[in-house]
């Protein structure tokens, strides 16, 4: 009856947040590696250890392949919360997801 669709809209609305909350997370994630991305490649460009980017030369390949795998790692986390709750964004957005 009632309490049951209510219960599955909460479940469900509950569910989005929490996709919601994982996603803000991946945003956080690429805003962190972003400015590092683009100042190492800079700097690996120019060659020029007086760069505005001020990376060393020698260790930017390494640092920028450390963000990446930081970033990938953080991601894979993320998603497997969402797996592990049941609601994806597609899945919530899908009318057939809706309660009845």
């Amino acid at each position: 009856g009632q309490a049951n669709t209510a219960q599955s809209w909460e479940t469900m609305l509950t569910g989005f947040h929490q996709t919601l909350q994982l996603w803000v997370q991946v945003q956080e994630q690429w805003l962190q590696l972003h400015p590092v991305m683009v100042q190492s490649s800079a700097a690996i460009a120019k060659r020029d250890p007086t760069s505005d980017a001020k990376v060393d030369d020698a260790t930017a390949p390494q640092r920028v392949v450390q963000q990446y795998t930081n970033a990938d790692s953080a991601y894979h986390t993320i998603v497997d919360e969402v797996d592990r709750t049941q609601h994806s964004i597609i899945s919530v957005m899908t009318l057939e997801s809706l309660p009845r």
